[in-house]
């Protein structure tokens, strides 16, 4: 049984290694991905495929260093300066990245549904976090800063929705530093469906954001801090631990309601109250509502599953560096952001 194992994990490898393969080395795939048509039309050093999988290697200590050892993989004794890559990328659209990691996720999940069909389908984790940026004047008008005017920081937001059981980054997102995490939640609704469970920190408590979930087919389980809105407040107060109770969006949440298309009859979600060893009471608020296949005992660990996503932006700032970009310009911002969620 564990050989067969084995050897299913190594197709579906081998069949998403030739799905990106097929797609990066695709006509199409470069037209999709070029800034404009005349790009890319002659055979260069830096060709269309040569240029995404240099980005793909690029290292953190050095460009020159990087694209050196990269070519001489390749058999190629040419030398590729840093000044050649820059101008080279000023060519290449960011989608390409994007394009390869959305063709990633879909053979992923097309191999493997046969393990994926259960009563809670994916357990995916949301969640931002600031990126630090190069300072310069086209970053700062893209991104914003922190800080006061002469240490001001550029910053942007990362949003991402992982997969937390199979470590797969479904969708993510660079935005400017002033962006809201729940405008950026929204956004990843797309990518859920029917069965889909979806786990949040405090940060995401709004009461319009869990109808959107609801609305498309998904569950929700997320923190709430102890002021999130009356009937949290009143049931923190109470002797009980796991009660249903009636929701409904007020003036701001019904406002953004009917911006967003999100239907707004009133929502049944359930309160939990779990009581932690440091002696902090802790209130989850979920759509599970049924309390035979979702008991209450379940909820602390379930819950203590979120902890996945903030592993994967170590992962992503501390083994990829995401934040040492070698580019500069905010077209090199996005396809460096771009490619480490790929990679």
């Amino acid at each position: 049984m564990r050989l067969a194992r084995k050897s299913r994990c190594e197709n579906r490898a081998n069949n998403i290694v030739n799905v990106i393969k097929n797609k990066l080395f695709s006509d199409q795939f470069c037209q999709d991905n070029k800034i404009e048509k005349k790009n890319f039309t002659r055979k260069t050093k830096l060709y269309f495929e040569n240029l995404v999988i240099t980005i793909l290697n690029l290292g953190k200590a050095s460009i020159q260093k990087e694209l050196e050892k990269f070519f001489e993989k390749l058999g190629k004794m040419q030398k590729i300066t840093a000044g050649a890559l820059t101008h080279a990328r000023k060519k290449l659209s960011p989608s390409a990245f994007i394009s390869l990691n959305k063709a990633l996720v879909d053979t992923f999940y097309d191999s493997n549904n046969s393990e994926s069909k259960k009563i809670i389908r994916r357990i995916l984790g949301v969640d931002g976090s600031c990126i630090e940026l190069p300072k310069n004047a086209a970053i700062i008008e893209e991104f914003g800063s922190a800080g006061n005017q002469k240490g001001a920081k550029p910053l942007g937001v990362a949003s991402c929705l992982f997969d937390i059981v199979n470590k797969v980054a479904i969708d993510a997102s660079l935005n400017p530093g002033n962006s809201g995490e729940n405008r950026l939640a929204f956004k990843h609704l797309e990518h859920v469906g029917l069965g889909d469970l979806l786990l949040f920190d405090r940060g995401y408590k709004c009461i319009w954001l869990m109808f959107a979930i609801v609305q498309t087919g998904a569950d929700f389980l997320v923190r709430l801090p102890s002021n999130a809105f009356k009937e949290a407040t009143l049931f923190k107060e109470s002797n009980e631990t796991d009660k249903i109770v009636r929701l409904k969006p007020l003036r701001e949440s019904l406002k953004t309601c009917v911006e967003l298309g999100i239907a707004t009859k009133p929502l049944k979600v359930r309160l939990v109250k779990i009581f932690l060893e440091s002696g902090e009471i802790e209130i989850l608020v979920t759509s599970l509502l049924d309390d035979i296949t979702f008991s209450y005992s379940i909820f602390k660990d379930l819950y203590h599953l979120r902890w996945g996503i903030e592993e994967y932006y170590k992962t992503i700032k501390c083994v990829l560096e995401v934040e040492s970009f070698c580019g500069k310009s905010v077209n090199a911002i996005y396809q460096e952001f771009y490619a480490s969620i790929f990679m």
